[in-house]
């Protein structure tokens, strides 16, 4: 059975790994809370050092690398770049550097926050420009990626969405969980993005891997869509009441990072490998069958 090590592994896009039917014996590297996953076998890791992943490589000699695991929260990048520095593009470029010296495939996920959002969409041979840290860094780790190994993938997700256990937040249930206790939920209807579900991700980046892809991808739904029309969406999915989500305008965030009003990504290049996506009401309405204590 072939190998697949995946940084990162006690994330939300590593919970959606361990959901999913897969052929790969699957390893999942964590830093300080592994969590209770199922088909991961988990092994505690700093990726900032070196030698502890050129000997966790030796030791399970994986036939293929998906490096998600990153400082992701634009508002504590913002705040600590140094240490966004350390792990979102040094460390980055180190794991490169590995599987490039190990000869084995490579993902890493990178970010729709790569852009500034002045587009209505975005292709992958648009030039990123970043208008806060966590997008910079990001972008900064994709060009070391690309000149240390060309033939690597560079996977740019958009906001993921799914039911998680509480101890891996996700926003939708974050905004379940406020709709159903009758909170307010505050959501912008001009800030677009094309979100997808964690186990559409899960299967995206299979499928990168199986058909053997190179350069730069971009995952996400066909159809742009706002925060708000999100919210409706999910309240109509899991039967909420739509009165408590709250329509705003981009105008009105009063936040210190900057916000990306249009990150929508087009998916044509997935789609040409036989990526058929499944549409967000869909998802959202798969998400509805789960069971409630996941919330």
């Amino acid at each position: 059975m072939q190998k697949l090590l995946f940084t990162g592994a006690s994330g939300f896009l590593g919970y959606c790994l361990d959901q999913f039917p897969s052929s790969f014996q699957l390893h999942g590297t964590y830093l300080n809370h592994a969590g209770n996953l199922k088909q991961i076998q988990l092994h505690q890791l700093d990726i900032r050092s070196t030698k502890a992943f050129s000997t966790l490589i030796d030791r399970i000699k994986p036939n293929a690398v998906i490096h998600a695991a990153a400082l992701s929260k634009p508002a504590f990048c913002e705040m600590n770049i140094d240490a966004s520095l350390e792990v979102n593009v040094d460390a980055t470029a180190r794991i490169a550097k590995c599987c490039q010296q190990h000869a084995i495939p490579f993902v890493f996920t990178s970010t729709d926050q790569v852009f500034s959002g002045k587009k209505e969409i975005y292709h992958e041979t648009d030039i990123p420009d970043p208008i806060h840290v966590y997008g910079t860094h990001k972008y900064e780790a994709e060009k070391q990626v690309q000149a240390i190994m060309p033939n690597a993938i560079i996977a740019r997700l958009p906001l993921l969405f799914g039911l998680s256990p509480a101890s891996i937040p996700n926003f939708l249930g974050e905004w379940i969980k406020k709709l159903s206790n009758k909170e307010q939920v505050f959501a912008f209807t001009d800030e677009r993005r094309t979100p997808l579900y964690g186990l559409e991700a899960i299967r995206a980046l299979f499928l990168l891997l199986n058909k053997e892809g190179k350069g730069i991808y971009h995952l996400g739904t066909e159809r742009p869509i706002s925060r708000y029309e999100k919210g409706l969406m999910i309240c109509d999915a899991f039967k909420l009441d739509a009165s408590y989500l709250i329509p705003t305008k981009l105008a009105d965030y009063k936040g210190k990072v900057p916000r990306v009003p249009n990150a929508s990504l087009d998916i044509s290049r997935l789609k040409s490998l036989g990526f058929i996506p499944t549409s967000l009401s869909a998802s959202l309405n798969e998400c509805a069958k789960q069971p409630i204590q996941l919330i």
